[in-house]
């Protein structure tokens, strides 16, 4: 009996095995996106095999997105091979992560009651590779209240500075050198005391700018931050034992505040669970509440920047305020870009001891202090 040449049964096989590994590959990003979901770690333990556990569920909740784009192409795979239920399972596993981006292009974002606005703009502008006059055009445009900038160095950035000062010749200014974590934060608003450097960080310290503003009778604290960036482990760590302490400043800070604001690169997204100490301490995340679309912030220079982007700059508010308006900004030569948050003054409530007017709480710092 003649055989069956061996070529003919390749279509079949090519087709069987493109099943199986669509099959596993859905079983693979099922098995990752669980470990985003479950993983709950202690910050004071994130090291040895912990650490990598602590990154691989880092990377699931940052690239949640990404991975929904896979799912879908592996589904358009199976769909076309009559892999129905690996179809229907990549389907619900791609809706999983791609509906929250959807909802965020589609949702209703809130109305200002048109009164008085607090704007902050925050930019990271990649130790030197920012151009001075574009991120300057986005502050003459946007008026912000308060700037702070992230890896700004003095020795490079002396017409940034120059044109900051400028602009906030009646205000205030701060400025803290220190290798690859420089910042900046100005503001024309008053201010109840000079401006405080907080450390951060434990094996070695990285300074935050702390201002205390007043505006519309309300004290508002402002922290400019940049947390370590998660490149290797040991900073992965690093990055995942600071955010309590940063978690702990603003907890002091709203017991007497009316209002706080952390602005700058966190160096992740607001819904990992490196940040849940900071959701857990009260904070919204302004494009969250107020934006429109994924808010995507880095990366935008290079062959990634046409990639879809991830948020890792953020404006984190808790207290007295709304957000009214969130916006990703332009091109400033940097890898990241500038975003930009409108707030509004919640109306009091006598009942809510952390809407206080400023005024009531001066008293009771006084009445402490007597």
């Amino acid at each position: 009996m003649p055989h069956e040449h061996p070529a003919k049964q390749r279509p079949g096989s090519i087709a069987a095995t493109l099943g199986v590994l669509a099959w596993w590959a859905v079983l693979a990003a099922a098995l990752w996106t669980l470990l985003g979901w479950v993983v709950r770690t202690d910050p004071t333990d994130a090291d040895g095999i912990e650490s990598t556990i602590v990154f691989a569920a880092l990377l699931s909740e940052t690239f949640a997105f990404h991975l929904g784009l896979g799912v879908t192409g592996v589904a358009a795979v199976a769909l076309a091979l009559g892999r129905c239920r690996t179809a229907t399972a990549a389907v619900v596993l791609a809706a999983t992560h791609l509906a929250p981006a959807a909802w965020l292009w589609v949702r209703p974002t809130p109305a200002p009651a048109g009164g008085p606005t607090l704007t902050v703009l925050s930019a990271n502008i990649q130790a030197g590779n920012a151009d001075a006059e574009r991120l300057l055009e986005f502050v003459d445009r946007t008026s912000p209240d308060v700037v702070v900038v992230q890896e700004i160095d003095p020795a490079i950035h002396r017409g940034l500075l120059d044109g900051l000062a400028s602009r906030f010749e009646t205000g205030h200014a701060a400025l803290i050198a220190s290798p690859y974590f420089s910042q900046a934060t100005y503001t024309n608003l008053p201010m109840r005391a000079p401006p405080s450097e907080l450390m951060i960080g434990s094996r070695f310290p990285v300074p935050q700018i702390d201002l205390e503003i007043e505006f519309e009778g309300r004290l508002i604290r402002v922290l400019n931050v940049h947390a370590y960036p998660p490149r290797r482990l040991r900073l992965v760590a690093d990055q995942r034992r600071s955010i309590p302490e940063f978690a702990a400043w603003a907890r002091s800070a709203m017991a007497d505040a009316d209002a706080t604001i952390l602005a700058g690169d966190f160096n992740a997204p607001f819904n990992t669970g490196h940040l849940r100490e900071l959701r857990a301490a009260g904070f919204r995340e302004a494009h969250d509440e107020a934006g429109r679309g994924r808010g995507s912030t880095w990366p935008h220079r290079g062959v990634l920047r046409y990639t879809p982007g991830i948020r890792l700059d953020n404006i984190m508010f808790a207290g007295a305020l709304r957000c009214v308006e969130s916006r990703v900004l332009g091109d400033v030569g940097s890898d990241h870009r500038p975003i930009l948050a409108t707030f509004e003054i919640v109306p009091d409530d006598a009942s809510s001891p952390s809407l206080r007017p400023l005024a009531d709480r001066r008293r009771r710092r006084r009445g402490r202090s007597g």
